[in-house]
């Protein structure tokens, strides 16, 4: 901006031009900043719902943390009890194995020896031999008999145990 102070006209025709374009030429890049600081503001605002989203979302965390760590822990304690059920399961089916077996053989010899009453059959002509082994055989039928219930009574109650075993392992699933 050069001022001439000679000609007063003349200075009062071009100030006012310069002026013009001075403001103009500051007005430019002012111009050009209103859109920058809108886009800025923009950006703020999505910085701020992030920053409040990532703080949100961290208090949810320590929340359910603690939760998470129960539960897990109650799934890990039927993790374990299921497969200790699982074991104790075929520890039983394998006994009730071996019971079948031992009840099979005991009907088997309690089929073979028959119990027959001799002194029926020959009232004349019992001994004391005859009488002695008559009460062997009888002895032995009771021992059979006696096996035979004992045999029972475990299968019946490890059918028990594994229906309880299956209704608990149900509910826990």
């Amino acid at each position: 901006m050069n001022f001439e102070v000679s000609d007063p006209k003349d200075n009062s025709e071009v100030l006012p031009r310069q002026l013009s374009e001075a403001e103009s030429q500051f007005r430019g890049p002012e111009i050009e900043l209103y859109p920058r600081r809108d886009a800025l503001r923009s950006m703020m605002l999505v910085l701020e719902c992030v920053h409040r989203d990532q703080s949100q979302a961290q208090c949810s965390k320590k929340e359910i943390e603690p939760l998470y760590r129960h539960k897990q822990g109650k799934v890990n304690k039927y993790a374990a009890k299921q497969a200790f059920l699982e074991d104790r399961l075929c520890e039983l089916q394998s006994e009730n194995m071996l019971l079948r077996q031992q009840l099979d053989v005991a009907q088997n010899e309690a089929k073979s020896k028959k119990t027959i009453n001799i002194p029926e059959l020959f009232p004349d002509h019992t001994s004391k031999a005859a009488h002695k082994q008559l009460l062997m055989l009888e002895e032995g039928n009771k021992e059979l008999i006696n096996d035979c219930k004992c045999v029972k009574d475990r299968m019946y109650q490890y059918e028990t145990d594994r229906a309880e075993m299956q209704v608990s392992t149900q509910k826990q699933n």
